[in-house]
């Protein structure tokens, strides 16, 4: 009895073991519950929670950023999601976690024509700038952030007037005679990099305070992508976006004063007077056509100039709804006087979601107002040539807006002095002169400017051109606007041919001498005579040909 006593207990005793460690490793089991989110309130799906040191241990979260999990006693957490920093905590009954975004890694993220792909797993050349990598300062143009940024992409801006253009060349140039201009993608929408009307430069109609990052496509695989136009490269220019959580309003304003750095060394008035009196004596005619001012010409057309830059934009969301609005007033003077860029620009982005998210749409409207005013460049140069004894203003003259300007005595008539027609070499020699003196440089330049100074003093002078633009311009206010004669209208369409546009129109290089009579002035001014030449070699030459070829129906 005893003995059977003995081999019951050492049936029982296991099993009381075993129930008993059960029972204990039941007791040491924790079950979480918790919900992950990133740091705008957002859930974070498909975020992985598992146990540390134990991988076999996990699970991952659902469309609502929860789960739940079963973990031993004491265990510590790590949850973790591609693009968020991991983070570890104490398991406890419940949890809220909240993982912030790993700047690291998301620069190894690239945006590309066709999607969102690992920078490691992308064959061609790509670079990304993100918004804290941009240039900072007084930047009007979204060329003006990508200044000495990216390797193997030069930015050259053309000439330094207020909204200029800039020439923009990933890795050099590959062709002669076709564009060598890389193509330019904003939110996923190719633009054209070309000109627009009334506008130096077609990236100013972003504001650069909305530019969130550029992706820069440098060799020719972008092509696959976007076709033969990206064959010089591409830029992708993403905006700004709204964020789910508070609304944000935030503000961004610059200052800035640009003023010249140097000017060519010039003759001064008195070394000018000095140079034309040694040269062709006191009383000479060149002497007496000098003036009696001092007057520097680059200081005339510099100015210090103050420009400004004002953003202001509003993110947040309304359920489902992030969005951001953006408005911005940009006023650019340039050192030249007179050069201003004033451009107002609005944006909007509405990103929503339907479906739990399964569905998500872009919206972006952007809308500018663009007035520039330029200023002729060649000024730049003619202010190194003009004589520096003239005034700027000339009081009593009804020429030029009270502007200085050369004038002659015709009897009882003062006029304009000018040489164009009086000299057809005039205007060769003085742009070859602007440009020998641009290419050589300064002190060896004065001795071509001095020569065409000369030359251009002395050469036979007229207004014939000056007073037959003016009697044009008088003839038109006092008609109207006339209608043209419908022989040299053209005809595009089949209404416009049956009408009689283009019909008995006689093409001057078919006839004899390369001219032909036909009637070129509407009805009501026909006879109308505008140029009358002067008494100077070239412009009875052009009369005598005038005569030749009108007879007498034209009073030369």
């Amino acid at each position: 009895m005893k003995q059977v006593n003995l081999r019951v207990c050492r049936m029982i005793l296991p099993l009381l073991f075993g129930l008993f460690l059960s029972l204990s490793a039941y007791a040491q089991q924790v079950s979480v519950k918790g919900h992950v989110k990133d740091s705008t309130g957002e859930p974070v799906i498909g975020a992985n929670v598992v146990v540390k040191d134990n991988s076999s241990i996990g699970t991952i979260t659902d469309l609502n950023g929860n789960f739940v999990l079963s973990v031993p006693q004491n265990s510590t957490l790590v949850i973790s999601f591609i693009g968020y920093k991991p983070v570890e905590m104490k398991a406890a009954p419940s949890v809220t976690v909240t993982l912030h975004e790993d700047a690291v890694m998301l620069q190894e993220a690239v945006v590309i024509g066709y999607g969102t792909v690992k920078k490691n797993d992308v064959t061609g050349s790509v670079m990304a700038i993100d918004a804290d990598k941009m240039v900072k300062g007084m930047a009007t143009s979204a060329s003006d952030l990508l200044v000495g940024k990216a390797a193997g992409v030069s930015v050259i801006t053309d000439g330094g007037a207020p909204g200029a253009g800039a020439t923009i060349r990933v890795r050099g140039g590959s062709s002669m005679s076709a564009s060598n201009d890389p193509l330019i993608v904003i939110d996923g929408v190719p633009v054209d990099n070309t000109e627009i009307k009334g506008m130096g430069n077609p990236l100013s109609t972003v504001h650069p305070n909305d530019i969130e990052t550029f992706t820069i496509l440098k060799d020719a695989s972008a092509t696959a992508i976007y076709g033969s136009r990206a064959s010089n490269g591409v830029i992708i220019i993403t905006t700004k976006k709204g964020q789910s959580g508070r609304v944000k309003v935030d503000y961004s304003g610059t200052f800035s004063i640009s003023t010249k750095s140097n000017t060519v060394d010039v003759m001064k008035a008195e070394d000018f007077r000095n140079f034309v009196i040694e040269k062709f004596g006191e009383n000479s005619l060149q002497a007496n056509a000098l003036g009696k001012t001092s007057t520097d010409w680059q200081d005339e057309i510099f100015r210090t100039a103050f420009s400004t830059d004002h953003n202001v934009s509003v993110s947040g969301a309304v359920p489902h709804m992030p969005y951001r609005v953006s408005v911005a007033y940009t006023n650019e003077n340039g050192i030249l006087k007179t050069s201003n860029m004033q451009r107002l620009t609005g944006a909007i982005n509405l990103n929503p979601n339907f479906f739990d998210k399964k569905l998500n749409i872009q919206l972006n409207v952007k809308g500018v107002y663009n007035k520039n005013r330029f200023a002729d460049r060649a000024a730049i140069g003619l202010a190194t040539q003009y004589d520096p004894t003239q005034p700027v203003y000339m009081e009593g003259n009804p020429y030029g807006n009270g502007y200085f300007m050369y004038m002659k005595q015709e009897g009882d008539k003062t006029s304009p002095i000018d040489i164009g027609l009086a000299n057809p070499n005039a205007l060769l020699l003085a742009n070859a002169c602007f440009d020998t003196l641009m290419k050589i440089g300064w002190p060896e330049g004065r001795i071509p400017l001095a020569e065409i100074t000369i030359y251009l003093a002395t050469s036979p002078k007229s207004n014939s051109a000056y007073n037959a633009i003016n009697d044009a311009l008088a003839l038109v206010r006092e008609t109207g606007n006339l209608p043209v004669p419908l022989h040299l209208r053209n005809a595009p369409t089949k209404l416009m041919k049956q009408l009689g546009y283009g019909q008995e129109y006689k093409y001057a290089h078919n006839y004899e001498g390369n001219f032909v009579k036909q009637q070129f002035l509407p009805d009501e001014i026909k006879a109308k005579q505008l140029w009358q030449p002067q008494h100077n070699p070239a412009e009875q030459k052009h009369a005598e040909r005038m005569k030749q070829l009108w007879g007498n129906e034209k009073n030369y």
